[in-house]
């Protein structure tokens, strides 16, 4: 049975004196580029892998499987298990990892990475769980596998194949087999971390001429034979050459081929002449191996084993590179799609070859596309649902090839049976379990340009061709540019069969055009975009806005930008929106969207406890998906909970709870003294669908009962959208009127009431952001999370405020000015109060405007009023000297809404005429915080909403229609100049439309 699982090392077992000469490692990084992404190099980074973890596991070369970590060059190489230090494994980590400090020509591909190293031995019942724990403990993205089981000749004088089956041919070669289940096992349970493994170098390899031993039968019975002689490992042509623990589907499987000195410039460059690296395809027709990098230590054979580190090293490249772009990790659908999406292929029209599948890895290539200088290097990480059809579409000029790669992380499939007989050979039956699609539009037609590439199982020596490909999880389009005009193109995902559950996918498409949001306005307006578009928001300084129903295929947001979506309209993104964020902010969304989101958040400072939530739709263990340490319910030391209101307790989270119904979470995030989770700075990414923009949050009450501080009455909410609240546009009489968010700098609760704030509180609740709220005794316990209430402004750590103010300046003839301000407050009285207001200084000038205050006659300056709404009765005195001009203006109170009241006529806030100040008086200022009219644009001159009638300010006529949310029209007027309309609404929201383009939502009570 022994000989069942015996291991071909990959590099040369006869040969052990060579370990110790490497000497091309810097041959090896060459031929990948991997120079050009070190400092100095052509592409303008220096990655080393920091922050990366690898895991390598290693088969015995005799009884020992470590690499040796007292070499001052693989410091950060720590051995997890097994014993003895094997110069195979020394080698692998080098190329992998070496610092390069003792041999800076053995510097590894990636020399700041963390490795973790186990061991792979007989036998392998537990390979899988332990992989899984090592993922969880460490936060492995990478695990390198340099081994391969021996299929057909083991050596010269032992063939394992089963005569039973075939006297000629090892069934193994190309059949699925339990390793291979095992990795595509694990890379589906934990989808950011990617496997990479060698193939055998088995290819050719026969009998010497000497009589031999075989298995004769199920029961695995070992004979003795001497004719027929069973054909050399890989067939006469080499194109069944895989062993069965290099086929699985989502691992990315190498290859090796010589090194390129100067790095790949030819398709002639990639040679085999040194190395016996086994061929595909699979028994079901799959590309396999995925790619092949170079083996060579010296200028001997080319080994799998080498190869394979140089790809698992570059990955950790990728990702490192990634991260420092986006904020977050790939996932290994697209780590994998990245390195094959930018290969140097061996063909000359970028199809997969048995030999060497898509080709050589390209490091510049690879790192040129996540950074992505022209904006139109996409890479989405989207899901399919059973039954759907995606559109991306992008526009195309017709200067460059054309390539789409499409990836997913398929479901574990099943290991054709065995019945030890003939039927058992290259069983051609398709592993795949979701058969997703990937075909190339054009839109005129429109007509169908190109499907994705595949391989024949029955003449894996021909071309690949075009055609629906039902084997791969991985499916690329190459399309020339001869035959690409200028023009849009759209790529269609589908699927065949049914899926069992969404699959998520990752898509690359180079050069693609779409649609841009930078200096302030788009490149083509909304309009006209159509639908499925590419969309990329840059500009920092400007607000993004939206007024019609679009459709996008995809959605970039840079960090610090914004997206204000009308409300009288709706963005659906048939794809994914990335709303990424740095040190520098945060993208965010206000207004009505649907689809899948992908939203980061940057979170910094010290060790601490946190509060979060999650605008998207989530289980807490996807939220947390990312986080380092998480412990969950049922451990000892769970670092997850949330708050229980009605018992007044914590409780721990378990990674089914629903993220959404349990409001906010309070976890640990950086070291202390005993123990370290997810370090800072970290980018936090979250994934899903937007939450119901109204939501009405039932909240626990005190009930009076229990001392003050029993907890009682306290809520712990979590913020539901993907901009931040504005405190002050929500109804939160339900409440004491405060939020309160922890201050970790203040060690203790930032308050605000939206206008007033403690321990640097602030108007605006961040998105994600968990909050507490307090509901007094005889409350209702409610809080609605209007989405009305969402701004893409948000105010920073505040160390002032500005009071919700509005300021009367007369402009007087003789060139003075004249200010009051009255400042809206909470708790501030309707009436004059001497404590509170501060009247006009004394010796009062009868030249100057004063603005007195009521029946009282109080000369004002700074007058106290109610935030919430109100009449106040002022009187008007315009001064001797004259007025030239009077100017209203408002500050931080843009929620509210102000009137004017003459002698019955009413007027907007700042449309009051020079006569009516020239002629003095009595004059009544109304507000109101609950009649609230949005502009959504800012055409010349404004509608304003108040207590069921519109004004029109301008002298000017001006047609409007009044449209439901339903989008019915409910009424029409025209004004022929300035003047109030009365409306006669039902309850419900409206949006107004002019003929001039304004547009206006407001409420009706």
């Amino acid at each position: 049975m022994q000989l069942r699982y015996n291991l071909l090392l990959l590099w040369g077992l006869c040969s052990p004196f060579l370990f110790g000469q490497q000497k091309q490692t810097t041959s090896q990084l060459e031929t990948v580029q991997v120079n050009q992404l070190r400092s100095g190099g052509s592409v303008g980074v220096d990655l080393k892998g920091s922050g990366v973890r690898i895991g390598m596991w290693e088969a015995a070369l005799g009884s020992a499987y470590l690499p040796d970590t007292s070499l001052s060059d693989l410091s950060a190489v720590s051995a997890q298990q097994g014993t003895g230090t094997s110069s195979h494994a020394t080698t692998v980590a080098k190329i992998l990892a070496s610092q390069g400090n003792a041999v800076p020509s053995e510097q590894g591909v990636a020399p700041s990475a963390q490795v973790f190293a186990y061991t792979y031995d007989y036998p392998h019942t537990t390979l899988g769980a332990e992989i899984g724990s090592a993922i969880e403990e460490y936060n492995l993205l990478i695990s390198n596998h340099s081994y391969a089981e021996g299929n057909g000749w083991v050596n010269d004088t032992f063939w394992s194949g089963v005569i039973d089956m075939s006297e000629t041919e090892d069934y193994k070669f190309g059949y699925y087999g339990n390793e291979s289940r095992m990795l595509d096992s694990i890379m589906e349970v934990y989808p950011y971390h990617l496997a990479v493994k060698a193939v055998a170098n088995e290819r050719g390899q026969s009998n010497g001429g000497t009589p031999f031993t075989v298995y004769s039968s199920s029961s695995y019975n070992i004979v003795s034979r001497s004719s027929p002689v069973p054909e050399q490992d890989g067939g006469a042509d080499g194109y069944d050459g895989l062993s069965r623990d290099a086929t699985p589907k989502n691992a990315l499987c190498i290859g090796a081929v010589n090194n390129i000195s100067g790095g790949f410039s030819l398709i002639s460059d990639i040679s085999f002449l040194n190395s016996s690296s086994a061929y595909g395809p699979t028994d079901d027709a799959r590309v396999k191996p995925d790619l092949v990098a170079p083996g060579q230590l010296t200028a001997g054979t080319a080994y799998t084993s080498y190869a394979t580190p140089v790809v698992s090293g570059l990955a950790a490249l990728m990702q490192e590179l990634y991260r420092s772009e986006n904020g977050r990790w790939m996932k290994s659908s697209t780590a994998k799609a990245l390195l094959i999406h930018t290969a140097d292929a061996g063909t000359s029209d970028g199809s997969p070859l048995p030999t060497m599948g898509w080709g050589i890895p390209n490091a510049v290539s690879a790192a040129n596309h996540v950074l992505n200088a022209d904006g139109n290097q996409r890479m989405i990480e989207g899901e399919l649902e059973n039954g759907a059809t995606k559109t991306f579409r992008f526009y195309l000029d017709g200067s460059s090839d054309f390539r789409a790669t499409l990836v997913w992380t398929d479901p574990v499939g099943t290991s054709p049976a065995l019945d030890f007989n003939s039927s058992d050979l290259d069983d051609s039956v398709a592993i795949l379990v979701h058969d997703l699609d990937i075909e190339f539009w054009q839109e005129s037609g429109p007509s169908m340009l190109a499907q994705p590439w595949k391989l024949s199982a029955a003449n894996p020596g021909n071309s690949a061709w075009r055609g629906d490909n039902n084997v791969d999880n991985v499916e690329r389009i190459d399309y020339p540019s001869a035959s690409i005009s200028a023009g849009w193109y759209t790529i269609r995902l589908s699927h065949d069969g049914s899926l069992s559950k969404t699959q998520e996918f990752s898509l690359l498409i180079s050069d693609a055009g779409g649609i841009t949001f930078s200096a302030g306005s788009w490149n083509t307006a909304p309009s006209s975009w159509g639908s499925d578009v590419f969309v990329r928001i840059t500009d920092v300084s400007n607000v993004a806005r939206i007024s019609d129903d679009v459709t996008i295929s995809f959605l970039e947001m840079e960090p610090a930008t914004d997206l204000q979506i009308n409300e009288a309209n709706s963005v659906t993104i048939s794809g994914e929106a990335l709303l990424k964020s740095n040190s520098t902010g945060t993208a965010q969304i206000a207004g009505p969207i649907t689809g899948l989101i992908c939203r980061q958040s940057y979170i910094s400072g010290s060790a601490d406890w946190r509060s979060l939530s999650s605008p998207l739709k989530t289980t807490v263990g996807e939220w947390a998906e990312e986080l380092s340490h998480v412990r969950w319910s049922g451990t000892t030391t769970p670092s997850v909970y949330s708050w229980d209101a009605s018992n007044v307790q914590w409780n721990a989270l378990s990674q089914s709870d629903s993220m959404n119904k349990i409001g906010a979470v309070s976890l640990y995030m950086g070291s202390n003294s005993h123990s370290q989770f997810t370090i800072l700075p970290f980018t936090k990414t979250t994934r899903g669908r937007p939450v119901e923009r109204h939501i009405t949050l039932s909240l626990e009450v005190d009930d009076d009962v229990s001392s003050s501080d029993d907890h009682k009455g306290w809520n712990f909410i979590g913020h539901p959208y993907l901009a931040s609240i504005d405190w002050q546009g929500l109804d939160v009489s339900q409440t004491t009127g405060s939020f309160y968010i922890w201050n970790q700098a203040e060690s203790d609760f930032a308050t605000s009431d939206g206008t007033n704030f403690t321990l640097g509180g602030r108007r605006y609740i961040p998105s994600g952001q968990g909050f507490w709220v307090y509901c007094p005794s005889g409350s209702a316990g409610t809080l609605l999370m209007d989405s009305a209430a969402v701004s893409v402004s948000i105010d920073q750590e505040l160390t002032k405020s500005i009071t919700p103010q509005l300021r009367v300046s007369w402009y007087m003839s003789d060139g003075r000015v004249e200010d009051v301000v009255l400042l809206l407050e909470r708790g501030a009285k309707l009436e004059f109060d001497i404590w509170e207001d501060i009247p006009l200084r004394d010796g009062g000038d009868p030249s100057r405007a004063e603005l007195f205050w009521g029946e009282l006659n109080e000369p004002c300056a700074i007058a106290r009023v109610p935030s919430d709404s109100g009449v106040i009765a002022l009187n008007v005195a315009p001064g001797s000297s004259g007025l030239d001009s009077v100017i209203v203006d408002i500050e931080n109170a843009e929620t509210k809404t102000f009137y004017w009241e003459v002698d019955t006529a009413v007027f907007p806030l700042d449309g009051v005429p020079l006569s009516v100040w020239q002629n003095g008086g009595k004059i009544f200022l109304h507000w109101n915080s609950s009649r609230i009219a949005l502009e959504e644009n800012a055409p010349d001159g404004r509608f304003i909403y108040f207590e069921d009638a519109i004004f029109w300010t301008e002298d000017a006529a001006v047609d409007v229609s009044i449209y439901d949310m339903n989008g019915a029209e409910v009424d029409s007027l025209k004004w022929m100049g300035a003047d109030w309309k009365s409306i006669d609404l039902a309850p419900g929201t409206y949006v107004l439309r002019s003929n001039e383009g304004h547009v206006v939502k407001f409420v009706v009570l």
